[in-house]
């Protein structure tokens, strides 16, 4: 009798784990881009760089929160990089979130953090 109750408890508290459980967020590409990140679409980090180096614009992306980070720099390096190479804000990165609009984000931080990579390399040898 001991046994099917433990067993009855142990089914039921792994039903609960598993249903509260959710599939990651994944980006359709059959569907737009939110407004907010219709800026992303067709970018490529490198292309990106090359272009904005060439025009003199050496400026990092940077994430509007609390403070101001710039995703793929080492925290100890963020303040003379935002001092020597600037940095410049995108739609769809601030603090605020939706849950129809993470995948989306997920995919501009990776953008940002290669975009400021490459630019780190190109900023700092200057």
């Amino acid at each position: 009798m001991r046994f099917y109750k433990i067993h009855g408890l142990l089914s039921s508290l792994l039903f609960l784990i598993l249903l509260g459980c959710e599939p990651t967020a994944s980006i359709n590409e059959s569907s737009p881009a939110p407004p907010q990140f219709a800026w992303l679409e067709g970018l490529d980090a490198q292309d990106e760089v090359a272009k904005h180096a060439d025009s003199g614009d050496f400026r990092m992306i940077a994430i509007a929160n609390r403070g101001q980070s710039l995703p793929g720099i080492a925290p100890l390096e963020q303040a003379q990089v935002k001092m020597q190479c600037g940095m410049r804000f995108v739609e769809g990165l601030g603090d605020t979130t939706t849950p129809d609009s993470q995948a989306w984000r997920k995919k501009a931080l990776e953008y940002a953090e290669q975009y400021n990579s490459a630019m780190h390399k190109r900023c700092m040898s200057m």
